[in-house]
């Protein structure tokens, strides 16, 4: 394997495809990425068995194709550390017979770095043999649902398939537009929230995944840099997703298990609107929040026809209260909330006005947008 590459491209695909690599992982090999050289083309490939990522990138010198598994964090150190825009070159060494040692050559005009490497059949491969699902969406559709209902996922590891985005299909259902939209949905027992984006036409049929939360957490990185509009191209099976955009290539297995029936968890009966500014709420709240138990991060909210008011009765922090002017179909009634909840549930509602939907004091409350639909949150109250 020979050939030559701009640092720079390297260095960008490099951080990347490091976002998977584990420093200490009890299988040695994982903490390599495996490079493999077309005549046209290198493909960078990492994995920690339960995500992988590819990207590829164009090569303009290629005097030998070839593949090696090289150590991922000593790579990236060398080749962030050289100057920006330098041309690199990368080389198997050879004994006197020609034949390969375990080793490559890193160099640039000024310096010459040796490092050890690994056979390519060693470097595991988690892709499943076929994907009975696909379907096109754009970046800016999958990091809207994901960046807006993945603060709601489960930390804890008992529940383990609350850790995770809950995405499936809705295509022409009762509790449907009529248009066909996907739909994220992610609760950790005490919140929740639901996301749903448009498509065109009819998404296919595949079952519910749970998108784990490592996988979550990369793809939404990824996707960050991505243009609005760039079209991924997305394959399900019942244990697998591949994302693909571009040079890039996501990979992942998906949480084994039964997602709790969310409907659940959306309290029913006569529901009461509040409507109230975005701003003025989330400022309020997070005043408040700053005398809260810093445990429960409870703040008690009694709502009136034209009035809501925040307050924290006493805590070893202090108390306080604050009242905002609102938009009410309510004559009275309070309720006890965590206040980090609330602010963060607002925060991912669109528009400058959001809608309170107020059952009764000890049912769950629901947060949307005045004018938006696409975002519904659901919060439990404290109960004492």
């Amino acid at each position: 394997m020979k050939f030559s590459i701009d640092q720079s491209l390297l260095k960008t695909a490099l951080q990347r495809v490091l976002s998977v690599v584990d420093k200490k992982t009890p299988n040695p090999v994982l903490s390599n990425i495996l490079m493999v050289v077309d005549p046209q083309e290198l493909t960078l490939t990492s994995t920690n068995m339960d995500i992988a990522i590819l990207e590829k990138l164009p090569l303009h010198l290629v005097e030998k194709t070839g593949a090696i598994v090289a150590p991922a964090h000593m790579l990236n150190d060398i080749v962030t550390r050289l100057p920006n825009g330098c041309e690199i070159q990368f080389e198997v060494e050879s004994n006197e017979l020609g034949q390969p040692l375990s080793t490559f050559k890193l160099s640039t005009d000024k310096l010459n770095y040796t490092l050890s490497y690994l056979e390519k059949n060693l470097f595991p491969d988690i892709r499943p043999s076929e994907y009975p699902w696909h379907f096109q969406m754009s970046a800016g559709q999958l990091r809207d649902v994901l960046n807006r209902s993945r603060f709601s996922m489960a930390e804890e590891e008992v529940r383990h398939f609350l850790s995770g985005v809950y995405l499936f299909p809705l295509n022409n259902q009762e509790d449907n537009t009529g248009r066909p939209e996907l739909c994220a949905i992610a609760t950790d027992g005490h919140r929740l929230a639901k996301i749903t984006t448009p498509f065109a036409t009819a998404l296919p049929d595949f079952p519910g995944i749970i998108l784990p939360a490592k996988t979550t957490d990369v793809l939404c990185r990824l996707l960050a840099s991505q243009e609005e509009n760039i079209l991924l191209e997305c394959d399900v099976s019942q244990t697998s997703l591949c994302v693909k955009f571009g040079s890039i290539c996501l990979i992942s297995k998906l949480v084994n298990g039964q997602y709790p029936d969310y409907t659940l968890a959306l309290p029913k009966g006569d529901i009461r609107k509040v409507h109230v500014s975005k701003d003025g709420l989330v400022r309020a709240a997070d005043r408040m929040a700053i005398v809260a138990d810093p445990i429960l991060r409870a703040i008690d909210a009694q709502i009136s026809e034209n009035q809501l008011r925040f307050s924290v009765p006493g805590s070893k922090n202090g108390s306080g209260f604050e009242e905002i002017s609102v938009v009410s179909e309510i004559d009275q009634i309070g309720t006890v909330f965590n206040a980090d909840y609330l602010i963060e549930a607002a925060r991912h509602i669109k528009g400058d006005m959001i809608e309170l939907q107020v059952i009764d004091a000890e049912s769950a409350i629901m947060l949307k947008g005045k004018d938006d639909g696409s975002a519904l949150y659901v919060l439990m109250p404290i109960v004492s």
